[in-house]
């Protein structure tokens, strides 16, 4: 047998997920279906189930539906082969039979962990056993509560948007019920046919999807492509341009956010820091205990000899509070800033009033209201 398909991988120890083993299931299905004898044993063929491997045969007997061996029923009717002959032929059928499927399954333990061979090959009663098998032992079959697990998943960074769509769709497909589910909640009815994906169940995929890369995108969808869902055009139908324009949507939406967060911070610059939103209220002057005031110059270790204007004992003054904050600092000085709050001045007052003042004159020494970094910007 010549297999020309690129063989599937080796199935981990661990780590599968209920997407990546589809992949692998529909990549070994279409591998072993090279083999001609594969339409015989798959499911609806005329040998879509076994007995488990023990001490006999997987196959017993040649089944109705088999050509070969409705040939052979035809001859012995027609009197053309004898009935010695005709057991011979029998039964090499069925030997023929069981090689194939003997080939088929290890074609399929080939791409399985090693752990888990052995127990396919004993047990096995036809291959949707080996794909029900596979999926208990990763954890991944799709009932009850696996159900759940749609909602630990997430796109990940760099992740295509439309692969992120296409396994959380993929994982809604896994989850549907089969022919036979008995549905608990109608008083245990059975399902009389494969559960299908519904047009309301595809357009809740793409809006799931669109929220889970980014909860602006519904908004924006609307907005660029709800002009096209019109008569039977849905989401689900412009789900293909839609996800190829996510890039695109996502930087609008970004740019328009950066321009609001500029506008609010030119509007409302004192509100960058908590609690000081109150407006300046003229407070620029303190007393210490009736002697001296705080501006005026009269306490010691305040201010500095300002030897660059004209020989004036003058201090370049800015706001130390503001400057520490990266805010503009040069157009008023700590008195008249708006940023202190009510809490700020009891504090102010509080360490003025316990200063030793007198009302020496004041030798202007470095102290906080002097840069001079700053000394060239006015």
């Amino acid at each position: 047998m010549s297999l020309k398909l690129k063989q599937p991988d080796v199935l981990p120890a661990t780590g599968v997920t209920s997407v990546s083993f589809k992949v692998w299931k529909n990549t070994t299905m279409a591998f072993i279906g090279q083999d001609n004898s594969y339409s015989l044993f798959k499911k609806g063929g005329n040998y879509g189930s076994w007995t488990a491997l023990e001490e006999q045969d997987r196959i017993v007997e040649a089944v109705e539906g088999d050509i070969e061996s409705d040939e052979l029923n035809t001859k012995l009717e027609e009197g053309t082969i004898t009935n010695h002959q005709y057991q011979l032929k029998k039964q090499k059928l069925i030997d023929t039979r069981n090689q194939q499927l003997m080939r088929i399954i290890q074609h399929v333990v080939n791409y399985v962990h090693y752990t888990e061979q052995d127990d396919i090959i004993q047990y096995c009663t036809s291959l949707e056993w080996i794909w029900s098998y596979l999926s208990k032992h990763y954890n991944i079959e799709a009932r009850g509560v696996h159900f759940m697990k749609i909602a630990k998943i997430a796109p990940k960074p760099d992740q295509p948007h439309q692969t992120y769509y296409k396994q959380l769709r993929a994982l809604f497909i896994d989850n549907l019920r089969k022919a036979g589910d008995i549905q608990e909640s109608k008083n245990n009815q059975r399902l009389t046919e494969d559960e299908k994906m519904t047009p309301t169940l595809e357009n809740t995929i793409v809006l799931w999807a669109l929220r889970d890369i980014d909860p602006r995108l519904p908004e924006k969808v609307e907005r660029a492509f709800g002009h096209l869902m019109t008569g039977s055009k849905t989401l689900f139908d412009l789900q293909t341009v839609i996800f190829q324009q996510i890039p695109v949507l996502l930087t609008e939406l970004d740019e328009v956010d950066i321009k609001s967060l500029t506008l609010n911070k030119s509007n409302d610059e004192p509100s960058l820091c908590s609690g000081f939103t109150r407006p300046f209220r003229g407070r620029n002057r303190f007393t210490g205990r009736g002697r001296g005031n705080f501006r005026g110059g009269s306490q010691r270790g305040i201010g500095r000899p300002n030897t660059h204007s004209s020989g004036q004992n003058q201090t370049k003054q800015f706001c130390r509070v503001c400057k520490e904050a990266g805010r503009p600092h040069l157009n008023h000085t700590i008195g008249k800033c708006a940023y202190l709050t009510d809490r700020d001045w009891e504090d102010l007052k509080s360490v003025l009033a316990a200063l030793e003042i007198d009302d020496s004159p004041a030798q202007l020494e470095p102290g906080w209201d002097y840069d001079e970094e700053e000394e060239g910007e006015e």
